[in-house]
Parts: structure tokens; C-alpha cells; sequence
């Protein structure tokens, strides 16, 4: 399961930003054409945002991943990277402290171990913020959980949580695999950033392209949705260059199963890559 939303919107006084925070037919979708600026979604200060993860009755929470990532602030230190507040649903928030902070050019990401925070905390609105964000034109910044659960009444599974900041430059791609089963099932979930309405960015397993329920789409992977989002708005859906979620699922062809990314016409940043096979 993955959750989580954007930590930067543009400037609703500008015209044509609500518009694009619908994804009204016209407007101008991606973050390159905006002057970014943190949002207090959440109400924690800025940036914040908050996100929904939905837990099945029976269900136990056996992993949880907090991830976030921007471009890393001029003279910010590993200690202020790593530095957030996180809020449980109906919980007033606390300071966290990173257990991973990954720097590569001008970007950044954030890891922490949640297991046992997400398990205690529950279903429902968790809250993020409070983090070294840097806007203005093309910026981005999100956040998401990652979260695995256990259930003993469904089949067996197979989970590989591949994280880790990487930088997926135009023309290139990314490779994961994972045992499988003919005629058996492969769901892929990425968390990612820098993604935008150009088209082309896909998520394949075995050669098949993936869709996102979130657009319908397979040819642009990575298109600013963000599963779980609470919108700053009623109707709003851009995340303005920041993807959480997982794809349709797809039958496997054999005893592995491959996934690739591939980014023909734009820079991606990618923070992790679940793959479930069944």
C-alpha cells in the first residue's frame, strides 16, 4: 500500500492554478510552469500535507516506510534533511528524526522506519511536515508511506520493497525482478518525483505495460498522482511532480518477474519500488 501527497501546490492567486489543481481540460498540469510554494495542507506549518491509508479488518501492518524527498535547501546539513513532523490520525504530531538521508546532485530523500508507529496509529488521516523544502519553478517535494501488510487468510506472497534514492536521467531506465509463478500475479507500486504530463514514462512487468488506476493511463507512469492524497481542495488531484501508488496488477509469464521502468522524454527520481507476486 502506498499513500502520501505533494508538500508543494502553486500559488492559488495566480490564474489559472486552480485550474490546474483540478486538472481542468487546458491548464497548464506541470510543475515547470509554476512558481512552487509550500502548502499547509495539514495545518502543522509549512509545507504540510496529509494522506489516508486504509488497513483491512485482520490485517497487521508487518512494514512501514516514511519517505520524503525535494531539492536539498542551499547549505541544509544531513540533520535537517532528516528532520519532520508526523501526525496519527487524531493524534497531535511529533518530531521525527531520519534514519537515512540520501543526497545525490541537488536532490535529497528521507527514510524512517514507521512499523511500529503505522501498527500503533492505525487506519485513517496521517499528517506529515515540517521539512527542508526548496520552491520556486519545476520544484517538487512530497512524501509517502509505504506500508506492507500481513494477512494470514490470503495466499501466500511474495514482497520486495526496493528503496534507495535513483536518478532515472532521459533515455535511461531501471530494472527490479522478483521470483513468481506462471500465470501468476505481479503488482508494482513506485514512489517517485520530477514526473509530469509528457508522455512516454512507463512501468512494465515482463514487457506489459502498467496502468495507474489513478489516470487510466500507460504510456505516462509518472503524472503527478498521489494515492491516499487528501487534497488541499474538493476536486483537487495534481501533485505537481510527485507519484505515490501502485499499479493495476498483471499475470506473470514465468518463474521471475521483471520490472522496468523506462523515461524516454524526462528526468525521474525514484525512492522506491514495491513488487507483490502472488
Amino acid at each position: 500500500m502506498h499513500a502520501g501527497a505533494s508538500l508543494l501546490s502553486c500559488d492559488a492567486a495566480e490564474a489559472g492554478c486552480l485550474e490546474a489543481r483540478r486538472r481542468d481540460p487546458g491548464a497548464a498540469l506541470d510543475n515547470n510552469s509554476w512558481a512552487m510554494i509550500p502548502v499547509d495542507a495539514a495545518g502543522l506549518g509549512l509545507p504540510s500535507s496529509s494522506a489516508t491509508i486504509d488497513i483491512p479488518a485482520g490485517a497487521s501492518v508487518a512494514f512501514a516506510g516514511l519517505y520524503w524527498s525535494g531539492n536539498t535547501p542551499v547549505g541544509a546539513d544531513t540533520a535537517t534533511l532528516g528532520s519532520a513532523l508526523l501526525a496519527a490520525p487524531g493524534s497531535a504530531p511529533v518530531a521525527i528524526d531520519a534514519q537515512q538521508v540520501e543526497q545525490q546532485g541537488t536532490r535529497y530523500l528521507s527514510f524512517l522506519d514507521v512499523t511500529s508507529t503505522v501498527a500503533s496509529g492505525g487506519a485513517g488521516t496521517w499528517s506529515f511536515g515540517g521539512v527542508a523544502v526548496v520552491g520556486g519553478v519545476g520544484a517538487d517535494a512530497g512524501w509517502s508511506l509505504v506500508v506492507v501488510l500481513e494477512d494470514a487468510a490470503l495466499a501466500p506472497t511474495r514482497v520486495a520493497v526496493f528503496d534507495g534514492l535513483q536518478i532515472i536521467a532521459t533515455g535511461s531506465s531501471a530494472s527490479y525482478e522478483l521470483p513468481a509463478v506462471a500465470g501468476g500475479s505481479a503488482t508494482v507500486g513506485v514512489v517517485g518525483w520530477d514526473g509530469d504530463s509528457t508522455p512516454g514514462d512507463a512501468v512494465l512487468v515482463d514487457g506489459i505495460p502498467l496502468t495507474r488506476a489513478a489516470s487510466g493511463a500507460a504510456d505516462n507512469a509518472f503524472a503527478s498522482y498521489a494515492d491516499g492524497a487528501v487534497p488541499i481542495a474538493p476536486g483537487d488531484s495534481n501533485t505537481f511532480g510527485f507519484d505515490t501508488g501502485v499499479f493495476a496488477p498483471v499475470t506473470t509469464a514465468g518463474g521471475r518477474a521483471v520490472v522496468d521502468l523506462l523515461s524516454p522524454a524526462e528526468v525521474v527520481i525514484l525512492g522506491v519500488v514495491t513488487l507483490v507476486t502472488r
